[in-house]
């Protein structure tokens, strides 16, 4: 088990911090594919070793590449992307068969200190490599830490829950002062991750604890507010700033352009117009 520990602990630095330093290199063109390689070896390594502990675990796992195999057969596509798509799957099912294999064993508190370990050091990381990135390509997806260019909302998507996590398991020890972590929030105001601003709201209303005294509360939420106004002001969009990014974002124009447009409007597709597609797609191949 002290193998498959140390495995787990080393996957999330590499995965954390392997993108960037090829991209510094010069080798993220020659070396991505490896590097997804050795992650996925490592996963599965670490998760299909504690899977058989559970008969649950492995009947749904079946069951997971049975469907999937059906799906694959139905429909007119490559079986590398079937296998694509089956990885992606594969690989999540198996790291939560991990967590659970070692929940309820000593060792759950020896991975607990290597997470807090790490999610520091993250933290703590991207502040050099944001400005880095800020300065060399501006706001944009390109500012995406430690995780590489293109990796901005990923690393939004990661940065709030880790410091709600801080600042909730810190205020039990050290009161208020545990919102000092809402700093490490600040590489994220250097990209332009729209998600931002409903996030960070969300994460400062569940710190609430609406139980205790009014000040308490009053504090939370004006420091939360705080956080976001200050957001509001640094944000730029791909370098271009506004004069009320918040108010800009949430204009119903924007929105559906934003989300709905057609695929040869934008740089990148859409959101919701990438859900619409794929269901078109599959309807044409199904037919």
């Amino acid at each position: 088990m002290k193998a498959k520990l140390n495995t787990a602990i080393t996957l999330l630095y590499i995965a954390a911090f392997a993108n960037f330093t090829l991209e510094l290199i010069g080798l993220d063109k020659e070396l991505s594919s490896f590097l997804t390689l050795l992650l996925d070896l490592g996963i599965c390594y670490v998760g299909f070793s504690s899977i058989g502990k559970s008969k649950f675990n492995i009947s749904f796992m079946l069951l997971v590449v049975l469907l999937s195999l059906f799906n694959f057969l139905a429909h007119d596509y490559s079986i590398i992307s079937y296998l694509n798509g089956l990885r992606e799957l594969l690989m999540i099912f198996v790291m939560f068969s991990f967590y659970e294999g070692i929940a309820n064993t000593p060792w759950a508190a020896k991975f607990k200190f290597g997470i807090d370990k790490f999610i520091k050091v993250f933290l703590i990381a991207q502040f050099p490599i944001v400005m880095y990135q800020f300065f060399l390509y501006g706001a944009s997806d390109k500012v995406g830490g430690s995780l590489g260019a293109g990796n901005s909302g990923v690393l939004t998507l990661l940065t709030i829950p880790m410091v709600f996590m801080l600042i909730k398991e810190r205020r039990a020890k050290v009161g208020m002062k545990a919102y000092y972590n809402a700093l490490y929030l600040i590489p994220i105001f250097l990209n332009e991750t729209k998600i931002s601003f409903l996030l960070i709201p969300i994460m400062f209303l569940c710190l609430t604890d609406f139980k205790k005294r009014m000040g308490t509360i009053l504090l939370s939420l004006g420091f939360g507010a705080v956080v976001f106004m200050a957001l509001n002001t640094l944000y730029s969009d791909q370098g271009q700033t506004s004069e009320n990014p918040i108010k800009e974002m949430f204009n119903g124009e924007f929105l559906e352009f934003y989300l709905l447009s057609d695929v040869d409007e934008g740089v990148d597709v859409p959101r919701f117009t990438k859900i619409i597609t794929a269901v078109n797609l599959l309807n044409e191949n199904t037919a």
